[in-house]
């Protein structure tokens, strides 16, 4: 078929069918362009990239013929074939491929393969639901876990990012945990008296009203804390003459938090907190929490309303990605618990809890080199505040590589997403170059 030949844009895309029915597909082609370029339409388009789609079919059949040992041409005919519905046929090229591939690519072949061998079930999906699944977490060839009584838990990771977890445990004996061992095991701690401790009531409060400032235009912001332990932070912000409340489902936490004249903290869900208190809050933030709750992703999609019109959520976590963890052990992190953390976030996960949870992410960062000033001494072996500590630091913080994880979140649709589009759009590609680093280091930290 060639331009000589005048016909109508229906009777064009007719002829282009049949000569794509035939196999000539560059005929087809050039009769599509040649239509589109005098009256477009998005059915003209969908056929000429049907069309193309044959065409490249076809060349990288040629180009594998002419260079038989070469796996980027097999990985990229491997996923077209399976793209188009081949999976037979995409199976051993992608298997060729994967014998020499690396990072993300590897994980994506890896996930075309048990989607083809029908092992891409619900066993293998991760609590995110990222296409990449969940492998176990390995370090020096050892598999990563907790021991707890005879059971030992295996941790798990994404195939694709830095996300791991646990398990999580039936609720009824992750309650009786929270309620009866948690308390007690964690007494030098978790009690009112520390938590009240006034530099570091100060400290979070100054975090929140920071990330408040620079989102919202109020000068009277609506603040909630989920899960605020004995409501020391919602303490020190009234205080400072902010609107704030709080809620914590340990009930004997919240009794000594009002003990000390704290009126404003609740012990109830903040699902039903938000049901019965019908406003629009500035900030939401969780203070190492979202990484105890059994859904992590749920979690955050139960309280999106009460951000939805012009709120935020700040986030601090552990960050799974840590250079103490990957330098030292995971076993030696006191943050790599169970049953108390059952979520271990990174930057390069980040893209994928907000989208389960419906969120744009507008910030993330990372600090502090260990859980302790001790252990972060033992990991960098040279005196704190020294000139090589202050550098080491920089550049670990400078990688995303801290001991913990901060974030801030906005709804998809909210007036902060669409004044901070730019900025989200930024961040989203920060977070996806970090994951490409994750799965490497962890692929090698596997070894």
């Amino acid at each position: 078929m060639s331009s000589q030949i005048t016909i109508s844009t229906l009777e064009s895309q007719h002829v282009a069918t049949e000569l794509f029915k035939q196999g000539r597909l560059e005929d087809a082609s050039r009769l599509l362009s040649e239509t589109i370029s005098q009256k477009e339409s998005g059915d003209l388009w969908n056929d000429w990239a049907v069309v193309q789609l044959g065409l490249a079919e076809r060349a990288l059949r040629r180009a594998l013929q002419l260079g038989p040992a070469r796996p980027e041409i097999a990985a990229n005919l491997g996923v077209l074939l399976f793209s188009t519905g081949k999976r037979d046929e995409a199976v051993p090229l992608l298997q060729q491929a994967l014998a020499s591939a690396s990072g993300p690519p590897r994980v994506q072949i890896e996930t075309l393969l048990a989607i083809c061998s029908g092992n891409e079930n619900e066993d293998s999906a991760n609590p995110l639901g990222c296409c990449a699944g969940k492998i176990p977490l390995v370090q020096r060839g050892q598999k990563m876990g907790r021991p707890r009584g005879s059971q030992f838990h295996q941790a798990w990771r994404c195939r694709g990012c830095g996300y791991m977890f646990f398990d999580t445990p039936p609720l009824e004996s992750l309650a009786a945990y929270y309620q009866d061992e948690y308390p007690k095991s964690a007494t030098s701690w978790y009690n009112a008296d520390n938590d009240y401790e006034e530099s570091h009531c100060a400290s979070r409060a100054q975090d929140v009203l920071q990330f408040v400032k620079k989102y919202s235009d109020t000068t009277t912001p609506l603040l909630h804390e989920c899960g605020c332990s004995f409501g020391g932070t919602v303490a020190k912000l009234r205080s400072l003459g902010y609107e704030a409340t709080g809620t914590e489902l340990n009930s004997s936490a919240v009794r000594d938090g009002t003990s000390k004249g704290n009126r404003w903290i609740f012990a109830e869900s903040e699902a039903d907190f938000f049901r019965h208190n019908l406003a629009d809050y500035d900030a939401v933030y969780l203070y190492h929490a979202l990484e105890h709750m059994p859904s992590a992703a749920g979690f955050l999609t139960d309280i999106r309303s009460a951000v939805q019109k012009q709120g935020i959520v700040f986030i601090a976590v552990p960050n799974s990605f840590n250079y103490f963890s990957l330098s030292k052990s995971f076993t030696d992190n006191s943050w790599f618990a169970f049953p108390d953390h059952l979520h271990y976030f990174s930057s390069g996960s980040l893209p994928c809890l907000a989208r389960a949870a419906g969120y744009e992410i507008l910030e993330a960062d990372t600090r502090m080199l260990a859980s302790s000033d001790a252990d972060a001494a033992a990991l960098m072996g040279i005196h704190p505040d020294s000139y090589e500590w202050q550098l080491r630091e920089r550049v670990i913080q400078r990688a995303l590589m801290g001991h913990e994880l901060r974030f801030v979140l906005t709804p998809v649709g909210s007036g902060v997403a669409s004044r901070f589009a730019e900025q989200t759009r930024n961040t989203h590609a920060i977070c996806m170059q970090a994951r490409e680093q994750e799965v490497r280091l962890l692929e090698f930290c596997a070894r």
